[in-house]
């Protein structure tokens, strides 16, 4: 019973580590590539022609939640400068506060926090970007870049809030769109990504390719776009005709993704070989059991009990083993992820792509959850069959004759 229960324990552990740190990668990323299903313009200044049109179809397709609007600049020259010191951003995202002030006030702060509609001066810069430039809040920096006609311009911003991230996402910064807009050329609402936050639950996939179709009808919309090496081929092409494109958070962190599965692949790999060792622990434990009982079964036979009853009573007895496993596995797991959830990870910089406020955040999806409850139950039931089985085979004389011996 004790290695039924520590061993669901781990499992739960096991799932809930790996789920936690996939859904905070998500939701990150989410934030930085300006939500779950994201359009953008094949324009070559790359901004949204239709606006409005993009917004109605975002918000009448099915799980839509919030809208994310924004102008980014993807020169890969944005520099920082401060006291001396430069730094290139990945990017400069201008957002629409209006918008998005909400998802920005979930960032994980080192200090200050998200900026208001309204503040044209304002920024958003990571720990990574204020360690380098040795940046407090109320600092004034220089961010130069090129504008639309490809001549060199710079902003005067002012840190309002410095987020935790020295991760993929953390070499960005964020300013007011209008800010960005006027700085760049382009007309004060210019937009050049319209996103949307869905409901959870929803497929990404399958809003991206509702929202094609429902583009499609008023806009040429190039085909849902599967990961970046196909959108740099379309961006290439000039959207091949095409106005508009769709790209969903997934196809964003294809390359990622490729090490959560890689991740989960580890889980699930080490979670089957547990398993392994608990029906083999289990079958091996149902020997005693049987070997100890072997008088009381010659009995029960004696008495009339038939073979598939004797097999379905001790499959039964090692079912409540399981199920008190699970149960009591699950209250030791459970709080076991809450334990590690009071951990402090801040100092080791590569986790930090996967933690909130340096963090774990563990998550147990149902799922997965059941699914490893009912893989302990059929391990056990698994473990029980042969020691069960051989035990109903037995002739009642001899079990009763190596009782008595």
């Amino acid at each position: 019973m004790t290695a039924l229960v520590v061993g669901f324990a781990v499992l739960v552990v096991m799932i809930g580590v790996t789920a936690g740190m996939a859904q905070t990668l998500r939701e990150k990323a989410a934030r930085y590539f300006a939500g779950d299903v994201a359009v953008f313009s094949f324009a070559p200044d790359r901004r949204i022609g239709d606006e409005v049109a993009v917004v109605a179809a975002l918000k009448a397709t099915e799980g839509f939640q919030s809208l994310c609007r924004r102008t980014e600049y993807y020169g890969g020259d944005a520099t920082l400068y401060f006291g001396g010191e430069s730094m290139r951003q990945r990017k400069l995202i201008g957002i629409d506060w209006t918008q998005e002030g909400s998802q920005f006030a979930s960032l994980d702060w080192a200090a200050g926090g998200p900026m208001k509609a309204g503040d044209l001066q304002g920024m958003l810069v990571s720990q990574a970007t204020a360690e380098r430039l040795s940046l407090h809040l109320g600092d004034e920096v220089t961010a130069v870049f090129n504008t639309l006609a490809q001549q060199r311009n710079s902003l005067n911003l002012v840190v309002r809030g410095i987020f935790l991230d020295t991760s993929f996402f953390g070499y960005a910064t964020y300013v007011d769109i209008h800010t960005l807009n006027a700085a760049l050329g382009f007309g004060s609402e210019a937009a050049t990504a319209l996103g949307a936050m869905l409901v959870s639950g929803t497929s990404r996939r399958d809003f991206g390719a509702s929202l094609v179709t429902r583009l499609g009808k008023r806009v040429p919309t190039y085909p849902l776009i599967a990961n970046r090496g196909d959108q740099l081929t379309a961006m290439n092409q000039g959207g091949d005709g095409k106005v508009l494109g769709v790209m969903t958070l997934d196809a964003n962190l294809a390359q990622i993704d490729d090490i959560l599965n890689s991740l989960l692949a580890v889980t699930w790999l080490a979670c089957g070989l547990f398993l392994a060792i608990l029906m083999i622990g289990v079958g091996n434990t149902y020997r005693m059991i049987v070997f100890e009982r072997t008088q009381e079964i010659g009995t029960l036979r004696a008495l009339g009990m038939s073979r598939g009853r004797l097999t379905g009573l001790l499959l039964a007895e090692a079912f409540v083993l399981g199920l008190g496993g699970v149960i009591l596995g699950s209250v030791l797991g459970i709080s076991a992820l809450f334990g590690l959830q009071a951990l402090d990870f801040s100092a080791n910089t590569l986790a930090l792509l996967f933690l909130r406020e340096g963090r774990l955040e563990p998550w147990l999806p149902l799922v997965p959850f059941f699914s490893a409850a009912l893989a302990l139950l059929a391990v056990t039931l698994a473990g029980a069959w042969i020691p069960a089985r051989k035990a109903a085979l037995m002739r009642p004389v001899d079990a009763l004759r190596e009782g008595d011996s």
